[in-house]
């Protein structure tokens, strides 16, 4: 007669299975508390110090200055503020709303398996395998030596070097980039979930007459919709953190007007323009950004939701 195995509960059984919880359970809640919530935590009193020449130290003193500071240089002339806020929205509708529409379509013409669509998906994955920095270094001399040279030659028009022009084409071609790199990931996901919509639906409307441009918006859109609100939700975020690969560009010498608020942060923050005495304004500027950021992806969550459409498969 065999031995029957009773399992032991993972609290009172062996000291095996104890170490076995604390790094499933314990371990994570403590990286969690740790890296996320004291960060955040310590940033927020950060946003009420300032920072002491003599000693060194960050000082409680300013009370609510650096957050008065925010809104002083949103509303002073001389300050950019209010201008990166105009470049994020731009960056943010061209890399988020512009960006999934082509993605979109993109996707479809390669789950439809037409014409050079295996060439399309290697090209648009690429971004995603090869360093930023090599892509930002390719890019940059793609527009301002291999295009400059081929119009210039060929059809004898001064196309001109983005990166080295007008602070406004120095911007156009920021936001082209953003643009391609952030073509990958999203193909990448809606190509998977287009592969998944059941073939059986499309033959029972191809025998119907539908063509490839009703089943794009009748039958796919509507399937897809789910993807296509986790990266809008999501992209809500992307307005406060996206730099637009400026850094990458011009390090931290990018023209002031055409300077995102991610790039800002980042650079006063991690970039070559750090400084500590910035640190506190730095971190009410993140705590602003935060209350308007969450407020506006719940919205958006809601409103999503509701716009849902009521199919499944």
């Amino acid at each position: 007669m065999k031995k029957m195995y009773k399992s032991k509960n993972l609290i009172t059984g062996t000291w095996k299975a104890k170490v076995f919880y604390v790094c499933v359970i314990i371990l994570p809640m403590l990286q969690f508390l740790t890296f996320y919530f004291g960060v955040l935590v310590n940033s927020v009193l950060l946003s009420f110090k300032e920072y002491d020449m003599k000693t060194g130290e960050y000082v409680f003193g300013g009370g609510a200055y650096n957050y008065r500071l925010f809104f002083s240089e949103l509303k002073s002339p001389s300050s950019n503020l209010g201008q990166m806020f105009v470049n994020s929205g731009i960056v943010w509708l061209a890399s988020t709303m512009l960006g999934i529409t082509l993605a979109l379509f993109f996707a479809f013409y390669i789950t439809k398996k037409m014409a050079g669509s295996g060439f399309f998906k290697l090209m648009l994955f690429l971004p995603t395998i090869v360093s930023t920095i090599a892509m930002a270094l390719i890019y940059r001399r793609f527009t301002d030596r291999l295009l400059y040279s081929f119009f210039n030659d060929v059809f004898h028009y001064d196309f001109g070097k983005p990166f080295a022009g007008k602070p406004n084409e120095q911007f156009t071609a920021c936001v082209i980039y953003t643009l391609i790199m952030g073509f990958g990931t999203q193909v990448l996901m809606y190509t998977g979930v287009m592969s998944r919509i059941p073939t059986s639906v499309v033959e029972y409307a191809t025998l119907d007459g539908i063509n490839a441009f009703q089943e794009f918006f009748i039958i796919t859109l509507p399937l897809v919709y789910p993807t296509i609100s986790t990266f809008l939700v999501a992209g809500v975020g992307g307005f406060f953190i996206n730099q637009a690969g400026m850094y990458d560009f011009f390090g931290s010498k990018a023209e002031q007007s055409i300077q995102t608020l991610g790039y800002f942060m980042y650079n006063k923050t991690a970039g070559d323009g750090a400084v500590l005495s910035d640190y506190p304004k730095m971190s009410a500027f993140g705590v602003i950004f935060t209350l308007i950021a969450v407020p506006v992806t719940l919205l958006a969550r809601w409103g999503l939701e509701k716009l849902s459409p009521n199919v499944e498969y």
